[in-house]
């Protein structure tokens, strides 16, 4: 399709061409000097209409950034590979029980949604994660971008409540959510994602400030869910504070959470992070040259 629309616009030209190469030997001289003038001056006129609007847009994207980072994955050439390990990834997890099987399950989803065999709507791409602080939330996330090749976007409610009044903030959740639908394919991370609050009453003082932050998120997370490639992913100490509108289906539907760790799982991550170094550890004073 991109082949024949390219072909369709080389003809266009063409017969452009050929039509105003007519006029200009029909015309008389006068009126080939009269109608140069006017294409002189058009051209003066898009040329200064497109710096100006440059500029406007120039002057947006500065004067309201969305605060969120684009991480790239580390490329993992050889899962099997004894370095592969030194390169965080969700297979490397220890720990994560439910997590990890969701995400290990989403990586054979996209490679069939990339063969044509499986619509990006029946994948599960919206995560809510829970935890308490410390158990590895953001470190999931990190994994998860390696483990599936994509960008990682991360924002947190926290950086969109930087915005000076309540138009700055809706402008910095929506140009979030359009930088990630750019990334596509990527993952959305948004850390902290109880601050956005409940829903409340009229009565309650400043509820139209949190209610419109609330019903914007939800308006996003709709929104996300009509394009392909883009995965969902917000953490939380505190499940119980976000909305239950954020949760229902067909936005952040799967609520995982992840534990503190137990003495395997301890064992586990330290394996993790001490790697080729462990076994130097774990030796006995004899083995290293100590007394008996």
């Amino acid at each position: 399709m991109a082949a024949l629309n390219r072909e369709d616009k080389r003809d266009q030209k063409d017969e452009d061409k050929a039509g105003s190469s007519r006029r200009l030997v029909t015309q008389s001289p006068s009126e080939r000097r009269e109608q140069t003038s006017r294409n002189a001056d058009n051209t003066d006129d898009r040329a200064s209409s497109t710096s100006t609007s440059s500029s406007k847009g120039k002057g947006r994207s500065k004067s309201k950034p969305t605060g969120a980072e684009v991480i790239r994955p580390k490329p993992v050439d050889d899962a099997s590979a004894p370095a592969a390990p030194s390169v965080l990834r969700v297979e490397t997890l220890t720990g994560y029980g439910a997590a990890k099987d969701w995400a290990l399950g989403l990586k054979a989803d996209i490679a069939d949604y990339l063969g044509g065999e499986l619509a990006w709507s029946q994948m599960s791409t919206r995560l809510l994660l829970s935890g308490p602080p410390g158990t590895g939330k953001t470190t999931f996330a990190r994994a998860l971008c390696n483990t599936l090749q994509v960008p990682l976007v991360v924002t947190s409610v926290s950086t969109w409540l930087q915005g000076e009044y309540l138009h700055d903030v809706l402008d910095r959740m929506a140009d979030t959510f359009a930088e990630a639908r750019r990334q596509a394919p990527c993952i959305l991370f948004i850390d902290e994602i109880d601050g956005i609050g409940q829903r409340a009453p009229a009565s309650r003082s400043y509820s139209d400030y949190w209610n419109a932050c609330v019903n914007k998120l939800l308006e996003l997370l709709d929104g996300a869910i009509k394009t392909d490639g883009v995965i969902v992913v917000g953490a939380t100490n505190r499940p119980g504070e976000i909305d239950e509108a954020i949760r229902r289906s067909g936005r952040l539907e799967t609520h995982i959470e992840i534990p503190r760790p137990d003495i395997p799982t301890l064992a586990g991550i330290l394996a993790h992070h001490l790697g080729s170094d462990l076994d130097a550890v774990t030796a006995s004073d004899t083995q290293i040259g100590g007394q008996p």
